[in-house]
């Protein structure tokens, strides 16, 4: 007698597999009663084996992905091949989630009251601007595109005519993100101004505000008698240096 002739047999537990952005594992169960192979045509997918011989019983190969760090989906195709047949199953795998990134060299700047340039690195990786609503402050470049390498960004700040300091917030701005910087400027040093009188009993200096505090010493004659009358309450805390009369130091 004839031996009977044995159909060959393929069966695959799937026909699709779809993986996440980072490397993953998925099984595949094939049922084969000749030897097989299994291949695929991406070099992103690896195998636990890539051969195996007839049985009845299912057999398991772990399909293994790399990471996807591309910001597009990419495909791919396993095949498997047993006595002349072939089962294909179509892999999918997501792209890389992209996070918006942009950071400063520096928070804070210092500018003196002359006024100065300054400047700055931005490194993202979107594209972004830079702006400030102080009108004394000016930024070149004001945007820049994504980039690996560091882009410097000059600040030009304008002189500072009050004897106050003063603060600005530079921010930079991209996709989804933004940083910001806080510029302050030193205030313009206080002056001696002249004031009214001539230092007589009669007519004496009026000391109004803080640049007449400044002219007492020098008003005031050496050896003699010199009047003077406070006509307000004067703050000398942002004056930085102060030499009072009859003293051989500056107050700070």
């Amino acid at each position: 007698d004839a031996e009977p002739v044995v159909k060959p047999v393929l069966e695959l537990s799937t026909e699709k597999f779809v993986f996440g952005s980072v490397s993953d594992m998925k099984v595949l169960n094939i049922t084969a009663n000749n030897a097989w192979t299994i291949s695929a045509d991406v070099d992103w997918l690896d195998f636990s084996a890539t051969s195996g011989e007839a049985s009845e019983e299912k057999q398991s190969v772990n399909v293994y992905s790399q990471d996807n760090t591309a910001f597009e989906e990419r495909t791919g195709k396993i095949t498997v091949t047993s006595a002349g047949l072939t089962k294909e199953v179509a892999v999918t795998q997501k792209a890389t989630e992209f996070v918006a990134e942009l950071t400063l060299s520096v928070s804070e700047l210092t500018a003196v009251a002359a006024g100065e340039e300054l400047s700055f690195n931005v490194t993202s990786n979107v594209a972004w601007t830079a702006s400030s609503e102080s009108e004394w402050v000016t930024i070149a470049p004001a945007n820049g595109e994504a980039s690996e390498t560091a882009a410097t960004v000059t600040v030009t700040v304008a002189a500072n005519e009050a004897n106050e300091a003063r603060t600005a917030v530079i921010t930079v701005a991209g996709q989804d993100v933004e940083e910001t910087i806080t510029l302050v400027q030193e205030a313009k040093p206080l002056e001696a101004e002249e004031m009214e009188g001539d230092g007589s009993e009669a007519n004496p200096y009026l000391i109004k505000k803080a640049a007449h505090m400044l002219s007492v010493r020098d008003a005031a004659t050496v050896d003699a008698t010199t009047y003077f009358r406070l006509e307000n309450d004067i703050d000398m805390a942002p004056v930085e240096s102060w030499m009072p009369v009859n003293c051989d130091s500056s107050y700070t």
